[in-house]
């Protein structure tokens, strides 16, 4: 939910179609967790001039919420280049994880 939010920050002029493309996910999962943000205050739909296309937007609420995740998200990342180091690719990566 966290790269949804971040990725509906800043693109708010994309459709829900082209939000599922910049994400790489089909409509259908995306209209699922949207649903679930919408539910909870965090982000709202939007119209647009074609009555065909909606958007989506952060809420002042999803805004507040990905503003106090994104330490949070940082110091996690942090914590895993930490525990398994620099990887060059991922069949390295999954070694030093499995060893």
């Amino acid at each position: 939910m966290y790269r949804l939010m971040k990725t509906v920050r800043g693109n708010e002029d994309l459709t829900l179609t082209g939000l599922a493309a910049k994400l790489d996910l089909d409509r259908s999962t995306l209209g699922r967790n949207l649903t679930v943000l919408e539910r909870r205050g965090l982000i709202r739909r939007t119209d647009r001039a074609d009555e065909r296309a909606s958007g989506v937007e952060l809420t002042d609420t999803g805004a507040a919420a990905l503003q106090t995740a994104e330490p949070l998200w940082r110091d996690a990342q942090e914590m895993m280049r930490n525990r398994l180091g620099a990887a060059d690719d991922l069949l390295e990566l999954l070694k030093r994880v499995e060893g």
